[in-house]
């Protein structure tokens, strides 16, 4: 009964993923180095980017 409350703690904190910073590097990066770089969009590689996901 004790360690219920130390479960749901557990249960309700929020889990994040990794977040493509092999990708979000690079001259090739498109719309997923935004959040790193902003200024990267500026000396974009396309002419034209497709984000599926």
């Amino acid at each position: 009964m004790r360690k219920l409350p130390g479960l749901l703690v557990l249960l309700s904190l929020n889990a994040s993923a990794q977040n493509f910073f092999g990708i979000s590097t690079g001259n090739a990066a498109g719309t997923h180095g935004l959040y790193l770089n902003p200024a990267s969009i500026a000396d974009s590689r396309h002419k034209f980017y497709f984000n599926l996901g």
